[in-house]
């Protein structure tokens, strides 16, 4: 579904820019702890952007677990929160 690193570019408004990928290896939506396996970061800007104001979304794909392989998507000139479970009840972050 996702490469090692994907960039959303100009994704617009919140949620603009939602990518639906199976990542979360030995996630239960409701008993695990989400932050586990995404944190959310606004940076200055995305890898070779000039755009201000940009998000970047890292997934553990499988959470706490040693060994781990992650995905990283930014999303470009869109600031989220970093709560990851605000941004899931708020239906940004699907789980």
């Amino acid at each position: 579904c996702c490469s090692a690193v994907d960039i959303n570019h100009q994704a617009g408004s919140v949620g603009g820019g939602r990518a639906r990928c199976s990542l979360l290896t030995g996630y239960t939506s409701g008993t695990s702890t989400l932050s586990q396996w995404v944190t959310v970061t606004t940076v200055q800007t995305a890898p070779g952007s000039s755009t201000a104001n940009s998000t970047r979304l890292v997934i553990d794909i499988d959470g706490a677990a040693a060994g781990t392989v992650s995905q990283t998507i930014w999303l470009e000139g869109v600031t989220l929160g970093t709560n990851v479970d605000t941004l899931k009840t708020t239906g940004v972050l699907i789980a």
